[in-house]
């Protein structure tokens, strides 16, 4: 799952440096897919994060020394790079919407999601205070779907309570009513909920798949998305209605096939370990990356080398903050949740 997620994060820094340096067309087969693909990652985050929960933390009973162990590790793995970003966002006056006290000590706190998810004031951050939500409820979720019955029941009703939550696709609303109406938490219980799922499924089914069958299946999803994609500019086409219905599933099939995999210990596997290891600060980071590449090269002139350059600066402020803050961090909490 950290390989996958580690794919996904960087698939987000791709729809965002594309845009940026404008390298594909409005409305082109190449815009149109970066844009699904980008999207939908971040949707893919969220259900292998219920997936890693209910997988790790399966049978767990969290008595009051378990929740303390729980929620600091939590805190202590998310908190340091999303304080550089909120840091690096204000110092560069980038932050998000406008600055007030209650809303600083909301990002400080990471309880912004429990508000609006668009209270972050690090871009792309939303997603982290949905997840941070996920967190501070899962004891509790973990208590109230111990039950297989329970968990599917609950997960349907989620799926239809996003559905029913969704924006209407035809009624005409602005892009920042939309963004706001989209990021809610209501639109993403449910895939928590579907990574729950497939941790319940991968418990009670023993088969595994090996590198070819995964990889056939990966393309058959892809092969059957890429000719039912239609081309669009306006993004949001692709967040609503039976479209959404459609990406979600292609994007909870991608997960549990992952799930199912039997990973080996190869180069290759060894190289996705790595870039798993740096999700979490590519997708934070990885909007410094355009500063950084439009003060060494004309994004106008040479998109291309400016779009490479980003990924590059990517890349290496990811792997600086995983020596340098991530890893530190592990650390710190293992010893503070000790014995």
């Amino acid at each position: 799952m950290d390989a996958l997620r580690g794919l996904l994060a960087l698939s987000v820094a791709v729809y965002h440096f594309s845009g940026w340096s404008h390298l594909f067309g409005k409305g082109t087969p190449a815009s149109s897919a970066v844009a699904v693909l980008g999207i939908y990652s971040v949707e893919g985050f969220f259900i292998i994060s219920g997936f890693c929960f209910f997988h790790l933390y399966a049978g767990q009973r969290f008595d009051s020394r378990a929740l303390y162990r729980f929620h600091l590790k939590r805190f202590l793995r998310i908190a340091p790079v999303y304080y550089l970003a909120l840091v690096l966002n204000l110092l560069l006056r980038r932050s998000v919407g406008p600055f007030g006290g209650f809303r600083l000590l909301q990002n400080l706190t990471l309880t912004f999601g429990l508000f609006h998810p668009n209270h972050a004031m690090v871009v792309g951050g939303w997603s982290i205070g949905v997840e941070y939500v996920f967190y501070l409820v899962f004891p509790w979720l973990a208590w109230w779907l111990r039950r297989r019955d329970v968990l599917h029941v609950s997960t349907l009703a989620s799926l239809a309570l996003a559905y029913a939550y969704a924006p209407d696709p035809s009624a005409t609303q602005s892009m920042w009513t939309a963004f706001n109406r989209y990021v809610e938490l209501p639109n993403h219980a449910c895939l928590f909920l579907l990574g729950a799922v497939v941790a319940d499924l991968r418990r009670h089914i023993r088969a595994r798949v090996s590198t070819l069958p995964l990889l056939a299946l990966l393309l058959a999803v892809f092969a059957v998305a890429a000719h039912f994609q239609e081309l669009f500019q306006d993004h949001f086409v692709v967040m609503q209605g039976p479209t959404r219905a459609w990406y979600l599933l292609a994007s909870f099939v991608v997960v549990l096939a992952c799930a199912f995999y039997r990973f080996g210990d190869g180069q290759l596997q060894r190289m996705l370990r790595w870039l798993g290891s740096l999700s979490y600060s590519v997708y934070l980071l990885h909007p410094f990356a355009t500063l950084a590449a439009a003060g060494c090269v004309s994004v106008q002139d040479t998109p291309r080398r400016a779009f490479a350059l980003a990924l590059v600066f990517t890349v290496a402020f990811a792997t600086l903050s995983r020596r340098l803050l991530e890893q530190p961090a592990i650390a710190w909490s293992r010893r503070l949740t000790a014995g």
